[in-house]
């Protein structure tokens, strides 16, 4: 996924009550994606977010609209289809992972082949394109 870094006129731009992304990228890669709003912006500038979770502490971006930690850059940016799809997507094989499929009657299971074997189907004909 190509996840671009926020612009400095849409980080000067953002209010209080603005919806944004807050990705965080690990040694390189996507590790998670949240949304969340806009609590309050700094006279300098730092954009402050509500905490991750209850009872943590706010967040606060540099002017740069991103913060770093050891091997982590978090980076605020405007949400988007490709994130929403994103996160549906890693949420979805996630539970597919955990699911126990002996337990599954099998006509679920039967469904789920047909919709596989499809799709599988498409890729083998678009890669040979």
């Amino acid at each position: 996924m190509n996840i671009q870094k926020p612009t400095q006129d849409w980080l000067d731009g953002l209010k209080p009550g603005d919806e944004v992304a807050v990705v965080d990228w690990h040694f390189g890669r996507v590790y998670s994606i949240e949304y969340t709003k806009v609590l309050r912006k700094t006279p300098g500038g730092k954009v402050i977010l509500p905490p991750h979770w209850p009872g943590g502490e706010t967040r606060m971006f540099r002017k740069t609209g991103c913060s770093t930690d050891v091997g982590y850059l978090t980076c605020i940016v405007p949400q988007s289809q490709e994130l929403t799809d994103w996160m549906e997507k890693t949420r979805t094989v996630s539970m597919l992972k955990s699911m126990d499929w002996d337990k599954m009657p099998i006509e679920n299971l039967r469904q789920i082949m047909a919709i596989v074997r499809e799709d599988h189907k498409h890729e083998r004909k678009d890669a040979g394109n």
